[in-house]
C-alpha cells in the first residue's frame, strides 16, 4: 500500500534502515531480539527498517552496539545502500 506516508520518506531514512535490516538479519537477530538488546521497542526498529524514522545519535549507538558493530560501519553500510539507489 502505497500513500502519502510513503512519499514523506526520505532517501536516506530508506537506506539506512536496508542497511539496518541487511545488518540485523547478518548478526542472525530477530527485530524483536534486537529490539530487547537496544532497549527499544519492536514497532520502533521496525519503523526505521522501513524508512519511516530516523535514528538519533543516541538511537545509532544503541544499535550499532546491539549488533556489535560500529557506528561508523552501520552509517557506512547506509551509505552505500544510499549510493546504490542514486546509481
Amino acid at each position: 500500500m502505497t500513500g502519502a506516508a510513503d512519499s514523506d520518506r526520505k532517501p536516506s531514512s530508506e537506506a539506512f534502515g536496508r542497511a539496518l535490516r541487511a545488518a540485523r538479519q547478518s548478526a542472525g537477530l530477530s527485530q524483536q531480539s534486537l529490539a530487547l538488546e537496544c532497549a527499544m521497542s519492536r514497532g520502533f526498529l521496525s519503523d526505521l527498517e522501513r524508512g519511516n524514522k530516523e535514528p538519533t545519535l543516541s538511537t545509532l549507538l544503541r544499535l550499532a552496539s546491539g549488533l556489535e558493530m560500529s557506528a561508523g560501519e552501520l552509517v557506512a553500510m547506509a551509505e552505500r545502500e544510499l549510493a546504490a539507489t542514486a546509481e
